[in-house]
Parts: C-alpha cells; sequence; structure tokens
C-alpha cells in the first residue's frame, strides 16, 4: 500500500496504490486525505470498512517512540477493533485500516 497527497487549488487531492490479491490498483481522490482516501479505495475493490472512531497514542515518552493507532470499525460482518504501529502516526493508522480490511476478506 502506498499513498501521495498533496494541495491541488486549496484542495487536497490523494492518489492511493493498493495491492489486492497479487494485483495492483492506484485511485485518486480528492478533498480527502490519506486515511479516508484508503477507505474510498478499500471500498471501491469491494473491502468496505466503516470506521467508528480511533485512538492515537504513544508507546512510550519521547520523540523517538512508535505510534499506536487503535481503530474500532464496522463491517456487513459486524464491528471490530484493529491496531497499527509505526514510527508515523498517520502509517500507525493506515495500517490499522488495512488490518479492518483484511478481515473484511
Amino acid at each position: 500500500m502506498g499513498f501521495d497527497s498533496h494541495e491541488n487549488n486549496g484542495s487536497a487531492d490523494t492518489c492511493v496504490t493498493l495491492k489486492i490479491d497479487g494485483t495492483s490498483f492506484s485511485t485518486s481522490h480528492g478533498g480527502v486525505g490519506p486515511v479516508e482516501a484508503l477507505v474510498e479505495a478499500l471500498a471501491a475493490h469491494g473491502r468496505h470498512v466503516e470506521i467508528l472512531g480511533l485512538t492515537q497514542t504513544s508507546v512510550r515518552a519521547g520523540n523517538d517512540s512508535d505510534a499506536v493507532t487503535l481503530l474500532e470499525y464496522r463491517t456487513a460482518a459486524g464491528s471490530g477493533w484493529a491496531a497499527g504501529i509505526d514510527r508515523s502516526v498517520l502509517s500507525a493508522t493506515l495500517d490499522a485500516v488495512v488490518r479492518a480490511a483484511n478481515v473484511v476478506t
């Protein structure tokens, strides 16, 4: 999974690249940030995940700590929790979304 986000005439544009079942897909999303763009990209490929809430925290004090995102989600099968861990808060959140989507499959 990869993404690129940039400003275009005052609006955020985000391109998401996913690999699903061995095939790469790229989608472009206007006016949304990376997390919402990822959710939209997953939905476009049959992986519907609704984010109900999320909490972000650090593993320990200091700038060199990993970030943890706990994400509550809902799918057609029900609701659940997913977690993501990374040095970057955004990457931890995207990881949690991908983990939730993998439960859908």
